[in-house]
């Protein structure tokens, strides 16, 4: 991850989307453990 960031500040924007992609079980993981009023699942994932 580390050497993604580095590529991506040094003006890769390319590898931006690696980066989102690794942070994807993340979201998933944490929108799992809410639940908010009027919001489903899929609604938490897509607002990260």
């Amino acid at each position: 991850m580390y050497r993604l960031l580095k590529k991506y500040r040094a003006g890769d924007k390319k590898v931006i989307e690696k980066i989102i992609e690794g942070f994807v079980p993340l979201i998933l993981k944490e929108s799992s453990r809410y639940i908010v009023k009027c919001y489903d699942y899929e609604d938490l994932v897509q607002h990260g």
